[in-house]
């Protein structure tokens, strides 16, 4: 009975580590029930299950047909090539083969008796056999970290990954001294697999955890997205009222012009014109880029900022032709003026300026932003670190900006030296 639970669970662990090692480099295919993402690691080990109780057929043939049951469940579930899905599966079987020879090699050479002798007993050749499948599993992690280039768990910070990797580290060494040194009982028996399974439910708690996160992360940038625009709009909603109320005042200040020059009142006449020009100028847009959504989001921050007792200096160009959505614009722009304004805000004692270009020449397109700041911005895993109390709740903004800078392949750098922060978006031979 203890060799069909011990074979039981082996088979479980291989399952597992052939998942997640095909995972790392396959893409998931969009299943139409989420309850399907179940059933295929219960077929890939039912599979495993009935091809270990294959003792009739060579050595070759059972690899032969372990690889092509590990393609078959991996086709249902990747939308890659029928070829790349091949060389994944191979390259797993052929990774497990690898790490069970040398540890017979190594295992051989430590051990006075040699590996033939400690397979003998039952639970060390158990605990030797586990020892393979952690190796492999740690060598599965690394090569996830290294390769996975979407998904949950490439979000995680390299001082994160030591931490968890400590783990399975610590587990492989309890192993090996379980299987040179210990006795072989039950108690070791049930410890081992323990640990080694107790590897793989943090693997999968870690994963659902950063999944979690990376959806509520999701809702708060959608959020800021909504917001952004929701202020262009409403913006643009003052400004066309503004402009009707002035359609309807026009008629009125004509007449009333009209009459000072009939009356030859040229005093009055000055002076109210005067004041209707002050208005006017007020009023109307400061910049024009011949850009309607990117007229819309600098004006309205340029005014806002004045407001706040903040001078903007600008330096841009004709961007009638700007090759970028208007929902990306309204991302880009609001954000590094909205950053930039409320880092002034916070500065007392240094000159509030604001500079900020936006040029497009040729195929380059040049967005750039300079502020003071009070407490110098640090970067962490290549990310700015927010100054704010709720870091869960801010940095969102940043986020978005980068989103949007990577799905356009721009450049995206920034610095801070001498009290100044400096940010620079860079886009080439946009289509």
């Amino acid at each position: 009975m203890t060799y069909y639970v011990q074979a039981v669970l082996l088979t479980g662990i291989e399952a597992l580590s052939c998942g997640i090692f095909c995972e790392t480099f396959l893409e998931k295919r969009q299943l139409v029930k989420k309850q399907l993402k179940y059933v295929f690691p219960f077929l890939l080990f039912a599979g495993f299950i009935v091809i270990s109780l294959l003792h009739d057929i060579s050595y070759f043939l059972k690899a032969f047909v372990v690889i092509a049951w590990i393609v078959l469940i991996m086709a249902m579930q990747y939308q890659n090539s029928l070829l790349k899905i091949c060389l994944v599966s191979t390259g797993y079987y052929g990774l497990v083969l690898c790490i069970d020879r040398i540890m017979l090699i190594v295992i051989d050479h430590a051990s006075d008796t040699g590996a033939a002798v400690l397979f003998q007993e039952p639970v060390k050749g158990t605990i030797v056999a586990l020892l393979c499948k952690m190796i492999l599993f740690l060598i599965i992690i690394f090569l996830h970290k290294q390769f996975r280039t979407s998904g949950d768990l490439n979000v995680i910070a390299d001082k994160e990954w030591l931490r968890f990797l400590l783990f399975p580290v610590v587990t492989i060494i309890c192993m090996m001294v379980f299987a040179m040194e210990g006795e072989g009982s039950m108690a070791v028996f049930i410890t081992s697999f323990a640990l080694v399974f107790s590897n793989f439910l943090m693997f999968y708690i870690m994963r659902d955890v950063v999944a979690r996160e990376q959806r509520i992360r999701e809702i708060q940038v959608s959020r800021e997205r909504i917001k952004n625009q929701m202020d262009m709009y409403r913006y643009m909603e003052t400004v066309y009222d503004g402009q009707q109320k002035k359609v309807h005042e026009f008629k009125n200040q004509i007449g009333c012009l009209n009459g000072l020059v009939k009356n030859k009142n040229y005093e009055k006449l000055e002076e109210y014109l005067g004041k209707l020009t002050d208005n006017w100028i007020e009023e109307t847009d400061y910049i024009n880029t011949n850009h309607a959504i990117v007229n819309s989001i600098i004006n309205q921050k340029y005014k806002y900022a004045k407001s706040k007792g903040i001078p903007i200096l600008f330096a841009v160009n004709d961007l009638g032709e700007l090759p970028i959505g208007e929902e990306d614009i309204v991302i880009l722009l609001a954000n590094l003026l909205d950053n930039a304004i409320e880092a002034c805000q916070k500065v007392a004692k240094r000159d509030k300026i604001i500079k900020f270009r936006f040029l497009m020449e040729g195929n380059k397109i040049t967005i750039s932003i300079r502020n003071p700041v009070q407490e110098a911005v640090k970067v962490t895993e290549g990310r700015l670190e927010t100054t704010k109390k709720n870091a869960k709740e801010h940095g969102i903004g940043m986020l978005n900006i980068q989103k949007v800078v990577e799905q356009y392949g721009g450049e995206n750098v920034w610095s801070c030296r001498d009290g100044y922060f400096t940010q620079s978006i860079i886009f080439y031979c946009i289509k």
